[in-house]
């Protein structure tokens, strides 16, 4: 049986969420989220497409053992992505 571990699933969301905090911190009225398009195109569905991501390879996994129970770890990952953006951007 093939699975993603949950070490993979936890250091992307770990990785997503600091990538987030540190744009955040970043925040500036005038510009907005600065960075916050590299960060999209890194860890959702946005950039599944092109170079790939971590998305990618899970659809990639999912294609080559199609008998197997891998679901995609990332439910509502935008959104996600976005309210940590907006809980943590300085004014």
């Amino acid at each position: 049986q093939v699975v993603i571990s949950d070490k993979a699933i936890s250091q992307y969301y770990y990785r997503t969420r600091h990538k987030a905090l540190g744009i955040a911190r970043k925040y500036n009225r005038k510009n907005g989220y600065k960075g916050s398009d590299k960060l999209y195109r890194l860890y959702s569905e946005r950039g599944e497409y092109g170079n790939g991501n971590f998305l990618t390879y899970v659809r990639r996994v999912k294609k080559n053992f199609p008998n197997d129970p891998i679901d995609t770890p990332t439910k509502n990952n935008m959104v996600k992505i976005r309210k940590t953006l907006e809980h943590y951007k300085s004014n």
